[in-house]
């Protein structure tokens, strides 16, 4: 997406308003969550479904392929279940 620009302004409730040019580009719906980053003095509007598929993808290159964290741990938790029944 080539850079583009926009003046808005603050209202007195602190919001602003994003222009549909940018809800459209980023495929906002009414309703839907973002997630607002302040980095070095700059304010950031990222999609929150786009914020978690970088944060799975970042998480994803540190499970070996094949494997599933998510069984390995109710396999631990059902080892750990046998060992507190003795």
């Amino acid at each position: 997406m080539t850079e583009k620009q926009i003046t808005a302004e603050i209202n007195k409730d602190g919001r602003i308003l994003i222009p549909s040019l940018f809800r459209k580009a980023l495929n906002l719906k009414e309703g839907e969550k973002v997630l607002i980053l302040l980095q070095e003095r700059e304010i950031r509007v990222v999609p929150l479904k786009e914020a978690v598929k970088k944060a799975q993808g970042i998480f994803r290159s540190f499970v070996p392929e094949g494997k599933s964290l998510s069984e390995e741990l109710i396999k631990e938790r059902h080892e750990e279940a046998k060992k507190e029944k003795l």
